[in-house]
């Protein structure tokens, strides 16, 4: 084909996207996640600390009057 792209060159042009667009999309996937645990909330982390018993019942209140919540 003198004009145009052929299967043999759309099939290149497809595996280089992926294996250069792939790694990028893990990438940001695995940052973004990283980032969403960062910002967690305080109360769902003194939840969580209850409910696991890292913390006692008054602990956990003391520091939920602190949080202001």
């Amino acid at each position: 084909m003198p004009f145009g792209i052929g299967p043999a060159e759309l099939f290149v042009t497809l595996v280089v996207a992926l294996v250069v667009l792939a790694p990028i999309a893990v990438v940001f996937v695995v940052l973004r996640r990283i980032a969403d645990g960062r910002r967690a909330d305080p109360l769902a982390i003194l939840d969580e600390r209850l409910a696991r018993g890292e913390i006692t019942r008054d602990e956990y209140l003391a520091t939920r009057e602190a949080i202001g919540r």
